[in-house]
């Protein structure tokens, strides 16, 4: 049986949050897969299947010219640009959405969807509207050493939107 297949897309993965992943490679049930900008994240879900995304909202274009153009067109810094969102709409066919993937992946469902940010739920509610994302935890000064595997369990169980695990926001 293969491990349940995570794709977390998070920029500061291998630096300022290095220590959220430990609890989830020790688990031994989960393959983590970071992508580190929306480049390398919307190549990956073209070509692999994910039990789960993980997704921040800030987060860098890296080398695609469409996700270049689309975080230009945003705001021209990651925090304005807010990328993440953007990955969101297009991997979910969204009609808003600025990119439009190739292979948008058949095998996703919002449910298999976190979005784990510092911004505030009520701050994305807007532009998160009609994705029906499955999950939302906030990144804070505070937060747990188990809050992306708390945040991966309950993503694996669910069979809608959730406010469980970690530090999430309802």
């Amino acid at each position: 049986m293969r491990k349940k297949r995570v794709l977390w897309l998070e920029d500061a993965a291998h630096s300022k949050f290095r220590d959220l992943a430990v609890p989830l490679y020790m688990q031994g049930t989960y393959e983590l897969i970071v992508a580190e900008d929306v480049s390398t994240a919307a190549s990956l879900v073209e070509t692999t299947e994910f039990d789960a995304l993980i997704v921040d909202i800030r987060v860098p274009p890296g080398t695609d010219p469409e996700w270049i153009e689309a975080y230009q067109k945003r705001g021209q810094d990651i925090a304005g640009a807010r990328l993440g969102v953007e990955f969101l709409r297009s991997v979910m066919r969204h009609p808003k959405a600025l990119v439009h993937l190739e292979q948008p992946p058949v095998w996703l469902r919002p449910t298999s969807v976190a979005v784990f940010s510092v911004e505030r739920r009520e701050r994305l509610v807007d532009e998160l509207e009609g994705l029906e994302i499955g999950h939302f935890l906030q990144k804070t000064a505070y937060i747990s050493k188990s809050a992306l595997l708390d945040t991966v369990e309950a993503v694996m169980r669910s069979d809608g939107p959730s406010t469980d695990g970690g530090r999430e926001e309802g």
